[in-house]
């Protein structure tokens, strides 16, 4: 949820798995993180970096 308590149609997924690589301008790490952003037509699945 925002802010406002509005469903931002965005999930967080942590496995206990290595599943790919999160690259970004500072480099590529190895993640197990997912975030799912859900549309009204499609759905995008994005490995994220670890924090």
């Amino acid at each position: 949820m925002d802010w406002k308590g509005r469903r931002t149609n965005k999930e967080i997924i942590e496995l206990d798995f290595p599943i790919g690589v999160a690259a970004s301008q500072f480099g590529a790490t190895e993640t197990n993180i997912l975030k799912i952003h859900h549309s009204s037509k499609r759905v995008y699945i994005v490995p994220k970096e670890r924090r």
